[in-house]
């Protein structure tokens, strides 16, 4: 059983950004199966995991909203700074809970937050990356 499940509305066109999605939904598949297995130490290793992948990925995703000049690649970055801040303050919040008592009270706020980015903050700059050559489906 997954928590996340991918959708084609969920695409933004660009491979590179589309495949970093899908990983950081499956990071949080992953967690969500060891957290069922009591697997605590290895949910906490793949959280630090996710951590390091979100923020490759934004600053990747940066990148290639400024080669494509997207207008609001400054207010999509501040965006990406609101997500880091909040998923670190996820983070802090639950501590490492889950090393002592296998349960991931994280998870939920961690699984809204990367849907949250890819379904609100990222269909801002869908269509006008369409109309460049980063993207792979065109208008």
């Amino acid at each position: 059983m997954k928590l996340l499940n991918w959708a084609e509305t969920f695409e933004t066109g660009n491979k590179t950004i589309d495949e970093q999605h899908i990983g950081l939904m499956s990071s949080i598949n992953d967690m969500y199966a060891l957290a069922k297995e009591k697997k605590g130490q290895a949910v906490f290793a793949k959280c630090c995991e996710l951590e390091k992948k979100l923020v490759t990925h934004l600053r990747d995703e940066e990148e290639i909203l400024s080669k494509a000049n997207f207008p609001r690649t400054e207010q999509h970055q501040n965006t990406h700074e609101q997500a880091i801040h909040d998923f670190r303050y996820s983070n802090t919040k639950c501590g490492q809970t889950c090393l002592t008592d296998c349960m991931v009270p994280c998870l939920p706020e961690l699984a809204a937050l990367l849907v949250q980015h890819i379904v609100r903050d990222d269909t801002d700059f869908i269509s006008h990356l369409q109309t460049t050559e980063l993207s792979d489906r065109k208008h």
